[in-house]
């Protein structure tokens, strides 16, 4: 599956488990190259990688450090989350439940709080590089909640309505928002039996026989170039997961609509 994030200030869509193993039999056409886009024209929001993404590799998050108590009230407030607002902080049923839902989640990685943490730093043109930024436990705890925004409902909702639409959808709502900053902009959910993933998109092109890349920032290769192949023809999408070599992967990601 291949699902956009609408991002406003932050955003997020279903839940990202930034990992898996199992990929599915269909592929795109091998004649999907690098080389043969190169001519394409991309609609591009001008994001590099080596400078606009994080330097550090997306990384599992341990019990202790997982989305708490105190993350809950940034994020709502204490009259939301806890019994008595006014006191020592002990979360109301509802609120253990949906705390307890996001901590566990986070097991396989940080992935959708590295991609909306670095495209907001990019939109609001953030003074200091990315890439130069070291990971502290306060910039820990600002991309757990970027995290946890993933399950909000009304980010739920949008994440339905995308499900619903096809490749070719997605790509061109991609080229109408990566011309403009100004646009709406989103992350990108790839899905597969055994996992998902979650990878921010800065770039599209497309050529004419509708084969074409997605160029993306992926968490889990700082300073590296990736990117997703989109056939919109036929509506069919690659992504290399675990690959050095995205375009010798021999067991990528492959799907389509839905």
């Amino acid at each position: 599956m291949l699902l956009l994030r609408v991002l406003t200030f932050t955003a997020c869509l279903c839940a990202v488990g930034c990992s898996g193993s199992e990929t599915s039999n269909a592929n795109i056409a091998a004649t999907t190259t690098v080389a043969g886009v190169s001519a394409a024209v991309p609609n591009s929001l001008g994001f590099n990688v080596s400078v606009d993404g994080w330097g550090f590799q997306n990384y599992a998050v341990s019990e202790a450090s997982q989305f708490q108590i105190s993350d809950a009230v940034a994020l709502f407030g204490a009259d939301a989350v806890c019994v008595d607002p006014d006191g020592d902080c002990v979360a109301t049923p509802t609120a253990v439940e949906w705390i307890s839902m996001v901590a566990a989640s986070m097991t396989g990685g940080i992935c959708e709080g590295m991609t909306v943490g670095s495209i907001d730093r990019f939109l609001v043109g953030e003074s200091v590089a990315t890439s130069s930024v070291g990971l502290t436990d306060g910039l820990h705890r600002h991309l757990t909640r970027l995290y946890a925004t993933q399950f909000l409902g009304d980010v739920i909702e949008e994440t339905s309505r995308w499900r619903e639409r096809s490749v070719s959808d997605i790509v061109a709502e991609l080229q109408a928002a990566l011309a403009d900053r100004r646009h709406e902009q989103y992350t990108l959910g790839l899905y597969t039996k055994g996992g998902g993933h979650s990878v921010l998109p800065h770039a599209v092109a497309i050529e004419s026989d509708g084969y074409g890349l997605i160029s993306v920032y992926d968490p889990n290769w700082p300073n590296q170039q990736r990117y997703v192949e989109v056939d919109v023809e036929n509506d069919r999408w690659r992504f290399s997961y675990e690959s050095p070599d995205p375009g010798a992967d021999p067991a990528p990601w492959t799907g389509g609509n839905g």
